[in-house]
């Protein structure tokens, strides 16, 4: 999204809580909130939402795959 790419993660989660709290099992917003807390140094909270999208990986993109295992490989 645009506020990631921006640097605003502060602005980014904030969006994000919104979409989640929605209650959308999307593997797609699951990883970009992943990505999101990554970024804003919330590495608990990445491995949590990275770990929800790979339970529903098949609705990702290949390359949106291909990004979620490098990111379950980098999260410990």
């Amino acid at each position: 999204g645009a506020l990631p790419s921006a640097g605003r993660f502060g602005e980014a989660g904030t969006a994000m809580r919104r979409r989640l709290a929605e209650g959308t099992q999307d593997a797609r917003r699951f990883l970009h909130a992943g990505v999101i807390a990554a970024e804003a140094g919330r590495h608990d909270d990445a491995s949590q939402w990275l770990r929800k999208a790979d339970s529903v990986r098949a609705m990702l993109l290949p390359s949106e795959a291909d990004e979620l295992a490098r990111r379950l490989a980098d999260t410990p």
